[in-house]
């Protein structure tokens, strides 16, 4: 896993990029809170570059992610930031 990072940060969406050393298809758990990654979002097709959307969050408030992947051939891994999980805050919408 290379570059994970949470990018396009809006109020209500995310994408969270990374890649991958060899083609796999991917999975992205997430929640409130490291413990409880009870959301998914996934991919359909196989690739090295990964950009996968999170949207429906709340605005200004922290999520905790997790990646699960699984190559061609089956084989399964999952990546969390050393057991801490990956984390991004989404923006606050601006008062005008």
């Amino acid at each position: 896993m290379q570059s994970v990072e949470a990018v396009n940060i809006l109020p209500y969406n995310v994408t969270i990029h990374f890649a991958t050393n060899e083609t796999a298809r991917a999975t992205v758990r997430y929640g409130l809170s490291c413990d409880t990654l009870e959301s998914t979002a996934a991919e359909e097709d196989f690739s090295v570059s990964h950009n996968i959307v999170l949207s429906g969050l709340a605005e200004n408030t922290v999520y905790f992610y997790a990646i699960d992947v699984v190559d061609t051939v089956g084989n399964t891994a999952s990546y969390n930031a050393g057991g801490a999980c990956y984390a991004f805050g989404t923006a606050d919408i601006p008062n005008f």
